[in-house]
């Protein structure tokens, strides 16, 4: 095999690039190239294919290295960029470049691109979480990891997340199959049910041959894909578990497109790639659980789960208009405490929370204030409608409480105040209460 074969036959792609930033030849991309074919490069600017954001980066890149070179032979730092493929879609590569000079003076560029997919890192979805990205965002890009498109076949994941109600996410080359997966999920699809997944064996080590379960899609999802196959081309499908401290958090969904007599299977060199997407989306879901619980520790009351006093000022500063306020206290709680008990007071708290969020629309922020006080931001509201809302819950303590070993009955006295610039809302509901308890409790006073 001589080099020309040599080059021919590897994954990354080779570029020969001259100083006006021409591709004179390219080689290895073998089975394509983020979808481009290594030939149809020849003679298009290497500026064609960076990805427009970019596009800037590179180009100043290219232009000061070329500019005045000291050495017969030059060799900058490798460094990240994103390219773009034949979908149109930005891929994040790795772009290592030799400049050659030549004893005649011609200056060109050695270029290796490496697409990060075929590291067996995650790193651009792990860079995509270091700077912020959206969790959904995070999720496309490890999605994106393992795909691939050539003349063999094609690709897909898509990761199914099972903490809350199941939601897919699929890669940036996404072929329409996502809307067709959430569908058929809603619809009560879950083939990693069956049998074949023992959740409880979550230690059990997993082989090459079982790390990728079978399964069978609904003809809906098996005709949609069938669209994007080619001729001779079959649809196979399976899924890998994902699993957090023994929990299933979620599944990715393999897609594979393959000449009609291919099988579904993982061979032992893309295994460890598996695992370790799966272990990498096991440790983001475990750090976004843990910022949870720190964001509702620094957000929450912690006996009866609603906002606290800073999370209200929060909702209150972000407040549109027109919005108000409505301020709550029990009346007579103290008897309650002396009589009963704390705890039973404090189940009765609990209740009374309860309730006033019942009374509420389910956009409200409803907070306990301090003691038996609570505070309620109607946010986006008129006062004839924030004045039914704070009627409604005075109303809903006639009924009786139903908590073992409390009284039968609570009132409470409610204020009711405007946000408007350069006031404070919840000291005007405060007296607006104060006002409601002179009068006699268990109403609704109007600032």
């Amino acid at each position: 095999m001589d080099a020309s074969e040599i080059l021919a036959s590897i994954r990354p792609l080779v570029l020969v690039v001259d100083s006006s930033g021409v591709m004179l030849d390219a080689r290895g991309g073998a089975g394509g190239f983020l979808g481009h074919e290594p030939a149809d490069l020849v003679g298009r600017l290497v500026f064609d294919i960076v990805a427009p954001d970019a596009l800037a980066d590179v180009a100043g890149y290219f232009a000061r290295l070329t500019a005045n070179p000291t050495h017969p032979v030059l060799m900058p730092m490798p460094f990240r960029s994103v390219m773009t493929g034949s979908d149109g879609l930005p891929y994040g590569v790795d772009v290592i470049p030799t400049g050659v000079v030549a004893d005649t003076g011609e200056r060109n560029w050695i270029v290796m691109l490496v697409p990060q997919s075929m590291e067996t890192s995650v790193s651009e979805p792990l860079n995509a979480e270091l700077t912020g990205a959206g969790r959904d965002v995070v999720r496309s890009r490890l999605c994106d990891e393992l795909c691939y498109h050539n003349q063999y076949g094609s690709l897909r994941w898509y990761f199914v997340a099972l903490e809350d109600e199941p939601q897919v996410f699929g890669p940036r080359s996404d072929p329409g199959l996502l809307p067709v997966l959430q569908r058929a999920v809603d619809r009560g699809w879950q083939p990693w049910t069956t049998p074949t997944l023992a959740v409880d064996e979550s230690g059990r080590p997993r082989s090459a041959d079982d790390v990728l379960l079978p399964c069978t899609a609904p003809s809906s999802v098996t005709s949609a894909a069938l669209r994007h196959a080619e001729p001779d081309q079959a649809f196979r499908i399976g899924f890998v578990p994902v699993e957090l401290d023994g929990e299933l958090i979620g599944v990715y969904l393999e897609l594979r497109w393959v000449p009609a007599s291919g099988e579904l299977m993982v061979r032992a060199n893309v295994l460890t790639r598996i695992q370790n997407l799966c272990q990498v989306t096991a440790l983001l879901h475990e750090r976004w659980r843990d910022r949870d619980r720190l964001v509702l520790a620094a957000t929450r009351d912690t006996l009866t789960g609603l906002a606290n006093r800073d999370a209200l000022t929060d909702a209150i500063g972000a407040a549109v208009e027109p919005s108000a306020v409505l301020y709550v206290d029990v009346d007579r709680f103290k008897s309650v405490n002396d009589r009963y008990g704390h705890a039973v007071g404090d189940r009765v708290l609990v209740e009374i929370g309860r309730r006033i969020v019942a009374s509420c629309r389910p956009g409200d922020v409803v907070a306990r204030f301090g003691g038996d006080e609570f505070v309620v931001l109607l946010d986006g509201i008129d006062l004839e409608t924030a004045e039914a809302i704070g009627q409604r819950i005075v109303d809903t303590f006639t009924e009786p409480l139903g908590v073992a070993g409390a009284p039968d009955h609570v009132s409470l006295s409610v204020g009711l105040a405007e946000c408007r610039p350069g006031s404070d809302p919840v000291d005007l509901a405060d007296r607006a209460m104060l006002v409601a308890k002179r009068s006699g409790r268990a109403q609704l006073v109007v600032a």
